[in-house]
């Protein structure tokens, strides 16, 4: 593993987006939805539905078609958006997103990590950056950067920068195991197989759980949970629509909660201000990141309790400082090293559960919230 392959921010819009970016560069006008469940963005002269009609001056004649995809912006791979509907959604990602929900924490930085570099062309990874909805590429090798590339001011780069501050999906999913690594480092939790023992599970098929099927993504919980960001907290999902849940087989079944029930596991277990200065103590003093990272709490609508999704936001290079830093503990064999090397042990076969193809089918296994078993890369 002396290479470290990131399309961390890197992605594809395939994850949920945000608001509206207009066609002519000026900023959209901000309302709430009829039924005000959603905030909607309007760019002059546009007509509301699915999609969305914009005149340009640059365009001349030609209109401009934004398809917001049902008001929320979730692109999702099967779609083929045009270009103005992904600076819509890119929009929506930069600037709705991360004021969506209260913050929890957010770490500043004080020593950051310098980088060393050592850049040469990739070709193919340029055309892919004029071509494609990619908006970083970072190839880490041998302990240098060497290979740089950020999409270009003329597709996204008039809104996409080192500095934009991007949230995480799957990621953030392996961000939260990061956390669990230290959290059983420090003796909060005894190991991967220490059982959930949180009263707010009780009478739930969650409820005494070994930690591990849900870093699997294997609770058993599929006849229950999709993959789904409901409106309402853990606590009160726990009490309704849970109580008397019975799990089923463990077998991979992806879902956004068993990553936010994990994190908000370690919310009870460490105490508010004790897990902030975990944060602290892996994101500044550790991974020494160089702007920011942070976590939004997640907005229950019924103000039930606290709890935590795992999409933490930070920097193209930051998220590179935070994959650096779990090769440094693989390669050290430190204990959240031998704590990484577990779950890669302990990994599971998806069975074809996302399909074969795409971001989420071509690799083959899951394990402690990381995707595994890409085709190419067994030995690493």
């Amino acid at each position: 593993m002396n290479k470290l392959f990131l399309l961390l921010i890197l992605s594809f819009f395939s994850a949920q987006s945000f608001a509206g970016s207009c066609p002519d560069g000026s900023d959209p006008v901000k309302s709430v939805s009829a039924d005000g469940t959603y905030f909607v963005y309007k760019c002059a002269g546009t007509k509301e539905s699915n999609k969305t009609s914009a005149s340009s001056s640059n365009k001349s004649s030609k209109g401009i078609e934004i398809n917001t995809y049902g008001g929320e912006g979730y692109i999702s791979e099967n779609e083929n958006p045009n270009f103005d509907s992904l600076r819509w959604s890119l929009y929506r990602k930069l600037h709705y997103r991360p004021i969506r929900a209260q913050r929890f924490y957010s770490v500043q930085a004080s020593n950051p990590f310098n980088f060393q570099f050592d850049l040469r062309e990739d070709a193919y990874i340029k055309q892919q950056m004029q071509t494609t909805p990619l908006l970083s590429y970072l190839l880490y090798e041998d302990g240098k950067i060497v290979v740089d590339e950020i999409t270009p001011k003329d597709r996204f780069g008039d809104m996409f920068s080192d500095t934009s501050m991007y949230h995480s999906m799957s990621m953030g999913k392996s961000i939260t195991s990061y956390l669990v690594g230290h959290a059983i480092c420090e003796g909060k939790i005894k190991s991967v197989d220490s059982r959930l023992d949180w009263p707010i599970l009780k009478d739930t098929l969650y409820d005494n759980q070994k930690l591990i099927n849900l870093l699997n993504m294997a609770s058993g919980d599929k006849a229950y949970s999709q993959n789904d960001e409901s409106g309402s907290s853990i606590q009160s999902r726990m009490a309704t629509e849970f109580k008397g849940s019975k799990k089923s087989s463990h077998q991979y079944h992806y879902t956004n909660l068993n990553t936010n029930l994990v994190l908000s596991y370690l919310l009870y277990t460490y105490g508010d201000d004790d897990f902030k200065r975990l944060f602290d103590d892996v994101f500044e003093k550790k991974v020494g990141i160089k702007n920011e990272i942070w976590l939004n709490e997640k907005s229950a609508a019924d103000k039930s309790g606290k709890y935590l999704g795992h999409q933490f936001f930070t920097t193209r290079y930051d998220y590179l400082r935070i994959a650096k830093a779990m090769l440094d503990d693989w390669h050290n064999d430190t204990c959240v090293g031998k704590y990484l090397k577990t779950i890669h042990e302990r990994r599971i076969p998806k069975n074809g559960a996302q399909g074969t193809r795409g971001r989420v089918g071509l690799p083959l296994s899951y394990g402690g919230f990381f995707h595994t078993g890409y085709k190419g890369m067994e030995n690493r």
